[in-house]
């Protein structure tokens, strides 16, 4: 990937959950010329200056996602960055590995979620 990176003009990190803070981690290290990050139901703990775009999406019912620390995070986001919380998306619904132990119910299907969260990214990018 890494290789190949220079011949797109605009790359973007994402990441679910703790992927999405393994991603902002990286991100904070690296040299690389990345447009920006997406967390899925995460958020960075690192400073991620105001170089990068960031979007942050969550879903209104998700009971994984540790708000206190989203809270807490969020002088860690740069300047600027957007949120989409899905109404009735929960921390599963953004993919198809079935129901994370101690999330909220859904009141929406996944593929609506997924839908929704895919609008929400091509916005952003464009």
């Amino acid at each position: 990937f890494y290789k190949s990176h220079s011949s797109y003009s605009e790359v973007y990190l994402m990441g679910h959950s703790l992927g999405g803070v393994c991603a902002s981690i990286c991100l904070s290290k690296t040299s690389l010329n990345y447009k920006g990050i997406i967390f899925l139901a995460s958020y960075p703990d690192k400073q991620l200056g105001d170089k990068y775009k960031a979007l942050s999406i969550y879903g209104s019912e998700d009971h994984v996602l540790n708000m206190d620390a989203y809270n807490k995070n969020i002088s860690n986001f740069p300047n600027g960055y957007q949120t989409n919380i899905i109404e009735g998306g929960n921390h599963s619904g953004f993919a198809y590995y079935g129901n994370q132990n101690g999330d909220g119910v859904a009141l929406i299907t996944k593929e609506e979620q997924i839908s929704l969260t895919v609008n929400y990214i091509s916005s952003f990018i464009n």
